[in-house]
């Protein structure tokens, strides 16, 4: 049975490429997978856990599609372009048009290969990807979500059906509240339509009782938690923790009654 080609790219450390892994084997079926990212370090990572994968550490911009995809055609493309020039966490430091650019990369895979399908994975601040004033380098509120629109609207010339949405990792299972944009997308065969089919919830903040649909609680972050490992001290620090840092810290010691499980 021949297996499912699928590409990751800005891989990171892997956890899509996981995630992809885990689903195909579900389906009785082998990964063939390539991955490309720029750091080293994340090449590294991404090789300990996925040793079977074809590696590359280089810029998704100078990558060569067809050359890190022998035959051209992938049943799946991933990718998580860099949130960094998005995402609020940047605390509204500078930016450029240029730096918020990379998922303009992800056409050019979808164009110069044959992709079946899509999944987009970003911060939530990725749809109101827009014009950044050249003078600030403050994305422009008056073209909020300008660029995100264009981009979307580019896939369906090129021939991809695509819906997005935000999606909380903690209705899934996972132990983070993380909020997340995800963006799924087929190839259309010929005038036909194919809607993405999203996951169910499995979990909630608040279970009810609900007997059609049973959901289980968001797992808390402290089952992940060795908390056998002494960790890093918040005092002593070469750059002191951030003031809403610290008070995330004071909120998590006071609701589980300080000093314990911490001293």
């Amino acid at each position: 049975m021949r297996k499912i080609r699928v590409a990751d790219l800005f891989c990171g450390a892997g956890g899509s490429s996981t995630g992809a892994r885990q689903a195909i084997e579900a389906l009785g079926r082998d990964m063939d997978l390539v991955c490309v990212n720029h750091w080293d370090r994340a090449i590294e990572t991404h090789k300990r856990m996925h040793p079977e994968a074809r590696h590359y550490c280089q810029d998704v911009a100078s990558a060569r599609p067809i050359e890190c995809v022998p035959g051209g055609h992938l049943d799946l493309l991933m990718a998580s372009p860099t949130c960094t020039y998005h995402s609020r966490a940047r605390g509204g430091r500078p930016t450029s048009d240029q730096q918020r650019m990379d998922p303009w990369h992800v056409v050019t895979w979808l164009t110069e290969l044959t992709v079946d399908r899509l999944i987009i994975e970003n911060v939530p601040e990725f749809a109101d990807w827009g014009p950044v004033d050249p003078k600030t380098g403050k994305p422009m509120k008056s073209k909020k979500g300008v660029y995100h629109a264009e981009w979307v609207a580019t896939l369906d010339r090129i021939g991809f059906d695509y819906d997005w949405r935000f999606l909380n990792c903690a209705d899934y299972g996972d132990a983070t509240t993380r909020r997340r944009y995800f963006g799924m997308g087929r190839r259309r065969k010929g005038r036909k339509t194919v809607p993405a089919r999203w996951p169910e919830p499995t979990h909630t903040k608040e279970p009810g009782h609900s007997l059609l649909a049973p959901l289980q609680k968001w797992r808390p972050a402290r089952e992940c938690i060795d908390w056998g490992l002494r960790g890093r001290s918040i005092f002593g620090r070469k750059h002191p923790l951030a003031p809403r840092t610290i008070q995330r810290i004071y909120a998590g010691a006071v609701r589980f009654n300080w000093p314990e499980p911490f001293l």
